[in-house]
């Protein structure tokens, strides 16, 4: 059967084949993951422009903890508990701007820097502090303009892990980019397979035949830099050749990129959660979110720099509005994650092999490996 006990070693396959069913359908995988990946590394939360004023907040949820993005009145942005400190009521849901955020049970109230500050009548109590009763605070780490959060008190610092890949997106100043949350749903997958659909182009010619098959055949993708916490692959269109790719620098708006990176772009996925594509025309982010080991929440921004005055996706959209146009090919990947899910949950789900231009599951997976068997 497809389970696992929690005394058994992980069936890790070898390099080169996908991770067998096990991984995606035993709750006691997910618990693993829970502890020593999400619990235990950076994990990404939003862009930075989510929040951009003082007060401004969004809630989410990661591996089962109830947490706020918030920027509080000093500028500063923070990732909270969501959890009040009195009966463990959650203090707020959804997304907003104010000073000060009241729990609905019994009205103790915080700043969004975590404070408490109000909680009424237990003045008369000598032993309670205000001060030991503020929301718990996550490390973050504001990379890039995208917004990152740690469970440990003093995680290394993602920047240092991340070098070549942050040298290649300077040029796009991504801090300044404006961004816009266009899907954010609950989808019925195990986290994983969310995550890795994004992170190969190979499916273009099954799931995307009459979307981004037509502007960006899988034949002509290629791999690009990775490294042991990140994955890239650049999808070129029709309209350039992989072989003769293009040279010099491209003027878009305010920004000067380099020519592949501005017209081809690339799709880098982010170890363990979250995924950009960014070029010339703005960029794609998405969050992968676990809830438990069946349910994700995945959510997708559109990204783009003030100076830009035009849409991703305009020129290969063809007839189609740009947003319809990701909005389509997002409802394939989703249709595609909802069958994957339930093949998974077979007896017969076993490693297959993967495809060359599947490598980035590879690093995934090693990804995964060093940090679970740890």
């Amino acid at each position: 059967m497809n389970t696992i006990g929690e005394t058994e070693s992980l069936p890790w396959p070898r390099s080169g084949f996908s991770l067998p069913g096990v991984f995606y359908a035993s709750p006691s995988i997910y618990e693993l993951e829970k502890r020593q990946v999400f619990g235990a590394d950076w994990f990404f939360v939003a862009p930075a422009s989510d929040v951009p004023h003082p007060g401004d907040y969004l809630s989410l949820v990661v591996v089962g903890e109830p947490l706020l993005l918030a920027r509080g009145q000093d500028g500063t942005i923070r990732v909270l508990s969501r959890v009040c400190r009195h009966r463990s009521m959650i203090v707020v849901e959804g997304r907003g701007s104010s000073s000060t955020i009241s729990c609905p049970y019994h009205s103790w109230t915080y700043k969004t820097d975590g404070r408490l500050i109000g909680a009424p009548l237990m003045g008369a109590d000598r032993d309670f502090s205000k001060d030991k009763c503020g929301l718990p605070s996550l490390c973050v780490e504001v990379w890039n303009g995208l917004v990152f959060a740690s469970f440990l008190q003093s995680p290394p610092p993602l920047a240092a892990e991340l070098p070549d890949l942050g040298a290649r997106l300077a040029q796009f100043r991504l801090p300044e980019w404006n961004a816009k949350l266009i899907y954010d749903e609950e989808i019925g997958a195990n986290w994983k397979i969310v995550l890795e659909n994004a992170t190969e182009s190979y499916h273009h010619l099954g799931a995307h035949r009459k979307t981004l098959e037509v502007v960006t055949p899988a034949n002509k993708v290629r791999l690009g830099a990775s490294s042991g916490r990140y994955a890239t692959h650049h999808n070129w269109p029709t309209t350039l050749d992989p072989d003769t790719p293009p040279e010099g620098n491209v003027t878009v708006g305010e920004l000067t990129l380099d020519a592949v990176e501005a017209l081809v772009g690339g799709i880098t996925t982010v170890f363990p959660n979250m995924v950009i594509a960014v070029g010339e025309k703005g960029a794609l982010l998405a969050g992968v979110f676990p809830l438990d080991h069946q349910r994700t929440v995945f959510r997708l921004w559109t990204m783009r720099h003030p100076s830009m005055t035009s849409e991703r996706y305009e020129a290969r959209s063809g007839d189609r509005d740009p947003l319809q146009f990701i909005l389509d090919f997002n409802a394939e990947d989703l249709a595609i994650a909802a069958g994957v899910a339930r093949g998974t949950r077979s007896r017969f789900s076993e490693a297959g092999h993967l495809h060359p231009l599947e490598a980035g599951l590879t690093r995934f997976y090693d990804f995964l490996r060093g940090r679970m068997t740890a």
